[in-house]
């Protein structure tokens, strides 16, 4: 679906690619990763509470490798051929998809020069996440991203809360 979604914004809306960002989540996190591994002129990516793969995250990676084929979301493998700029966000107290998850595709991002200022959030789970914090963390992601697409003459955007 995010192949449909990407090819409805740009031939329909006429929004040029580099102006879009795939925002995923917890198992939105794979077709997000997909959508920006296939697409290296999307705009940007943003990830909250995502998953390494389905494998690592229900099963050790030792019991992950040996069920491979079945594990439609291998973001770890995916995560090398994303050219997009990516904020990472995740709840360090995620019991569901643990925060290491999190900490491992931004590493590999990281290494890359690909990856923005992560939000680790304390205290904070998997379901419940502060939104308010979100928001202003993702607003000053997209304002990166402008100024990054524009230079020093990018428009400012502010947050409220």
């Amino acid at each position: 679906h995010g192949e449909a979604a990407l090819e409805h914004l740009v031939t329909t809306r006429g929004l040029p690619i580099d102006s879009i960002v795939a925002f995923g989540r917890s198992l939105g996190s794979g077709p997000a990763v997909a959508l920006a591994a296939n697409h290296a002129n999307l705009g940007g990516l943003v990830l909250q509470s995502p998953l390494e793969s389905g494998g690592h995250t229900v099963f050790n990676r030792t019991v992950s490798t040996v069920f491979r084929r079945v594990d439609i979301f291998r973001n770890y493998e995916l995560i090398d051929r994303v050219q997009a700029q990516t904020l990472v966000i995740h709840g360090m107290e995620d019991n569901v998809v643990p925060c290491a998850n999190g900490r491992n595709l931004y590493a590999a991002l990281d290494r890359r020069g690909l990856a923005s200022e992560p939000l680790w959030i304390e205290g904070c789970g998997h379901y419940y996440m502060p939104s308010d914090l979100i928001y202003v963390r993702v607003r000053e992601f997209l304002t990166e991203l402008g100024a990054l697409r524009h230079g020093a003459n990018a428009p400012h955007v502010s947050a409220s809360r």
